[in-house]
């Protein structure tokens, strides 16, 4: 599992990242409803009360994922100089969320399933 979140790296995270990037990885791979509170707070090493401390329920949960994916996203934009000529900018962003991408992709399968997932 990616247990590095944007600005993360070298660094022990708190119960409560490695929870909410538990969260990302197993909702990349098995969906929000195919993932219990259980089965994250097992794969980030903590009690499910610990996760109901930290987010109160699984849509609390899940908007901190949501979260994050918006923040690896404004990351890789960020990393853009900005004094960079107008026509080149948004080949350099698109570049840069790219990479991320490919350096993510529980992000890519966490967004596959959260566009593409119809609920009847």
């Amino acid at each position: 599992m990616n247990r590095s979140a944007p600005g993360a790296a070298g660094r022990d995270l708190t119960a409560k990242a490695r929870i909410r990037n538990a969260a990302l990885d197993l909702y990349a791979a098995n969906g929000e409803d195919g993932t219990s509170l259980r089965t994250v707070a097992t794969a980030a090493g903590v009690t499910v009360g610990l996760v109901v401390h930290h987010y109160g329920t699984k849509d609390g949960l899940r908007e901190a994922v949501e979260r994050l994916v918006v923040e690896h996203f404004a990351t890789a934009l960020a990393s853009v100089p900005v004094d960079i000529p107008g026509a080149d900018i948004a080949r350099i962003r698109n570049d840069a969320v790219v990479d991320m991408l490919v350096r993510r992709p529980e992000v890519v399968n966490y967004l596959r399933r959260a566009l593409l997932v119809v609920r009847i």
